[in-house]
């Protein structure tokens, strides 16, 4: 997917709904048989051709057991995998951490680049230090306002409030 991104840029809404919504029910699946993948990026997802049509896969699942560990990769961990057991957060995190992700790559295929570049060498250290105020530019003109919704309800920073897969699947802009 990394690479079907470099080569044209940024995806249309059609074809970034068509990947969201592959990984969703794949992560759903995943979630229904108890496993989480904790490492949600593009270079993780694969495509079975480099143009449409094409299947969507995810792979490397590699960190996808313990939920009592700090891990995945800066830039695209979660508020709650990175606070995890800290003041009032849980002390492990849940199946909201890949959605976390998702969000984080639909954000990336419709705007073509990654939505923390200031964080992404320092992520888990500004994060944390400012994790209630998470901010990212959603100011691109030609991304609807649907899709803003979807990728403003995934990358809510508590988990509670984040939208699940299932929300996900069933959110208009899908």
């Amino acid at each position: 997917l990394r690479d079907r991104l470099k080569m044209v840029g940024r995806l249309a809404d059609g074809e970034a709904a068509f990947v969201t919504e592959s990984l969703a029910e794949t992560l759903r699946e995943m979630h229904n048989l108890g496993v989480v993948h904790r490492d949600m990026k593009l270079e993780n997802v694969l495509l079975t051709h480099p143009a449409q049509p094409y299947e969507v896969k995810l792979s490397d699942f590699g960190v996808a057991t313990d939920l009592h560990h700090l891990c995945g990769t800066p830039g695209y961990m979660s508020p709650d995998v990175l606070r995890a057991g800290e003041g009032g957060w849980p002390k492990y995190y849940t199946q909201a951490v890949d959605v976390w992700g998702l969000g984080l790559i639909l954000y990336e295929l419709l705007s073509g680049r990654v939505a923390f570049p200031e964080y992404h060498s320092d992520y888990v250290e500004l994060l944390l230090k400012s994790v209630d105020n998470v901010e990212f530019a959603l100011d691109w003109s030609d991304v609807t306002s649907e899709a803003k919704d979807l990728i403003m309800g995934m990358l809510e920073v508590y988990p509670s409030r984040r939208l699940t897969v299932e929300q996900v699947l069933g959110h208009p802009w899908i």
